[in-house]
């Protein structure tokens, strides 16, 4: 049922419970049966759901956490793989500029070279 077609709701918006006119507060428990919509037994409002609902539910969500742990492991294992290659390509740049300064500075560094 929806939560915007519930008994109680429809009672307490279309009644006007605590709407301050003439300081009368209506409450479930006031004459009000013969109105459509309007029920308060336990059965009606507490209703046993479909077994076949709740397993459906119960496996889409073990789906959906599968998906969600698979996800996170191939994430994990990027970021492996990208820190690996980040430390290689560091290492490359690294022995990029050792060549550079070899070749075109005469192995110093100095203040100048900026």
């Amino acid at each position: 049922m929806d939560a915007r077609a519930r008994p109680d709701r429809f009672y307490r918006t279309w009644v006007g419970v605590n709407s301050g006119s003439m300081g009368a507060d209506l409450t479930p428990n006031d004459n009000f049966g013969n109105l459509p919509g309007l029920n308060f037994t336990a059965e009606a409002r507490f209703t046993t759901p479909d077994l076949a609902e709740v397993v459906a539910l119960r496996d889409d969500l073990k789906a959906n956490l599968a998906i969600r742990r698979s996800s996170q492991n191939r994430r994990k294992a990027s970021l492996t793989a990208s820190n690996d290659a980040l430390k290689a390509l560091y290492d490359c740049i690294r022995a990029a500029g050792t060549v550079i300064l070899i070749k075109h500075f005469d192995r110093t560094i100095h203040q100048d070279m900026t």
